[in-house]
Order: structure tokens, then C-alpha cells, then sequence
């Protein structure tokens, strides 16, 4: 049952970020792999499967070289499990 409900928030926060993808870099704060990690507190290999599983959201891309997410879509995953759990 829980499980069920973090995925479906999660879900829902990765619909959301890809509606977010086409803002502009100003619109919300962007943060770069590394903290989004140290704020989950989870592995590199952890975070890029459940991003591939929908899970987590996509990046977006401010330059040609550069993946980021916002800062409020990985606030809000740890949000929806302080939630459920």
C-alpha cells in the first residue's frame, strides 16, 4: 500500500518535471547530480535506474554539457516519503 502510494507521488513529480523541462534556467533553482544525490541519500547507479523506471525525473539541460533538476522536483520526492513512511 505504501508502496503504491511513493509511486504514484513520484509519478506524479515526474510528469510534473517534464512540464517543468521547458522553463526558463530562472524559474527554479537547479542542482547538479551531486547534491541531488547527497539530498536522497542514495548511489549514482540507485538514482539513473529509477529514473529510467519513471520513478525519479529527467534532467534538464542549461547548456549543451550540463544535466540539472530542479531543485523543488527532488525536495518533493523527499517530501512524498517522509509522507509515506
Amino acid at each position: 500500500m505504501k508502496r503504491d502510494l511513493v509511486t504514484r507521488l513520484i509519478e506524479e513529480i515526474n510528469k510534473e518535471a517534464h512540464k517543468n523541462a521547458s522553463k526558463q534556467v530562472s524559474n527554479g533553482q537547479l542542482i547538479r547530480l551531486p547534491e541531488v544525490l547527497n539530498i536522497l541519500g542514495i548511489s549514482k547507479p540507485t538514482f539513473y535506474r529509477r529514473m529510467k523506471s519513471g520513478k525519479y525525473p529527467r534532467p534538464v539541460f542549461p547548456s549543451d554539457r550540463t544535466a540539472a533538476w530542479y531543485r523543488s522536483d527532488i525536495e518533493a520526492i523527499v517530501q512524498g516519503l517522509r509522507d509515506a513512511g
